[in-house]
């Protein structure tokens, strides 16, 4: 037995095994550990990678099951974590994105594209639910922010009206002259509804000529 110094606090502890590098205390142990899981990690990345890759590639709805029970067990901690950790490193985090939505545009593109149409029904259900759920919320949200935002987003109006008006034009121009008969039979029939409206009001009483 002899008196060794911790490597991870630093305090004298007595050691009774030759190899033993960390005092008796939980916390030391614990880093210990996260340290030799860390050296081992870096050593060994690409076999520890390919056993793990295969491990869920045979266990995957035990394995899907065990995080989903373990993140409902520790929801509050994981979110509060990650909260911490993303507000303490965001700009590293968004560079990091962006730079790997950058370097692999087309492969996640196609990935999503393809995950998209392989879920769409649930997709479809998953956003309808939300926006039966979250519907007053929404409406209350969206009318404080127009009365919050009401002159900036009628300059915006605005400014979009004024820098697309000649392609507005001739979308308008173009639409009537391909819809011409069908805008017409509207018209007409718009009107015929209104002359029996007034019609049947004067009839009542109500008008004393057809058209006022």
């Amino acid at each position: 037995m002899m008196i060794k110094a911790c490597v991870i606090c630093g305090k004298e502890f007595q050691n009774y095994h030759p190899q033993a590098v960390s005092c008796s205390s939980a916390e030391c142990r614990h880093e210990l550990k996260k340290r030799q899981c860390r050296r081992h990690y870096a050593a060994n990345s690409e076999r520890v990678n390919a056993r793990i890759r295969q491990y869920v590639s045979n266990n995957r709805e035990k394995v899907r099951k065990r995080a989903k029970a373990h993140y409902e067990a520790t929801r509050d901690q994981v979110s509060t974590r990650s909260r911490a950790y993303y507000a303490e490193n965001r700009e590293r985090l968004l560079r990091q994105q962006a730079e790997r939505r950058i370097s692999n545009h087309d492969q996640i593109i196609e990935r999503e594209r393809s995950w998209r149409e392989a879920n769409r029904e649930r997709i479809k259900k998953q956003r309808h639910e939300h926006a039966v759920a979250h519907r007053e919320e929404k409406r209350k949200y969206n009318r404080e922010y127009s009365a919050a935002n009401r002159e900036r987003i009628r300059q915006q109006q605005r400014d979009r009206r004024e820098a697309k008006r000649e392609e507005h034009d001739a979308y308008q121009r173009e639409y009537a002259k391909k819809n011409r008969e069908r805008i017409n039979a509207r018209s007409r029939e718009y009107d015929r509804q209104k002359r029996l409206a007034f019609r049947a009001l004067k009839e009542l009483g109500l008008l004393s000529t057809v058209g006022e």
